[in-house]
């Protein structure tokens, strides 16, 4: 349900859904502010993508994802203290985490910029007591990052969002004043046949 692409037309300063193509899953965006990117005003939202286990997301055969799911000895992974043998095998799950921030120009819904800061990383799945704490405090990083879009795609996105706006007032005050001049001719055209 939530945006991905664009929001709708008439953004308002307040929480929306946004669709996490990582996790598949809808998360709410809340309203943090305004400002302006090239000429044009934008509302920036921000939303957390919660811990999400990727490996719980099939693939199109209805299975985990290759490489969301990893069984090595416990020296694989550099694991070892009380409970652990260096070759006992260990199974890890991906897990992902985000920050997304979108930046759109409010009147078309047109997303002029944005950003994530994503976090993924192997962990047990298994976080009982039955498992020895050096696997359940386990964590590899996978991908900490910031992913930001370019200054080409800011200046394309905001040009696009311009030229939008621009066909807006043209379909919603330029055309019906048009018309409604020409209408009111036609009628004072039929008026003087009769």
């Amino acid at each position: 349900q939530g945006f991905q692409y664009k929001f709708g037309f008439d953004v308002q300063k307040r929480s929306y859904l946004y669709y996490d193509t990582n996790t598949r899953q809808d998360i709410p965006v809340e309203f943090v502010g305004e400002k302006t990117i090239d000429g044009v005003t934008v509302y920036e939202f921000s939303g957390e993508v919660p811990e999400t286990d990727v490996s719980s997301l099939p693939n199109a055969q209805g299975q985990a994802a290759l490489g969301t799911i990893l069984t090595m000895p416990a020296s694989w992974w550099g694991i070892s203290g009380r409970g652990v043998e260096p070759r006992d095998q260990v199974t890890m799950h991906r897990y992902a985490t985000a920050t997304r921030t979108v930046w759109v120009e409010p009147e078309t819904g047109t997303i002029v910029d944005g950003m994530e800061d994503q976090h993924q990383y192997f962990r047990s799945p298994d976080q009982s007591d039955d498992t020895p704490a050096p696997i359940r405090d386990f964590q590899m990083d996978v991908l900490k990052a910031r992913f930001k879009w370019t200054d080409e795609t800011v200046s394309n996105q905001a040009a696009r969002a311009d030229d939008y706006m621009g066909q807006l007032r043209l379909g919603n005050f330029w055309l019906p004043l048009i018309l409604a001049v020409v209408g009111v001719g036609l009628l004072g055209v039929w008026a003087l046949m009769w």
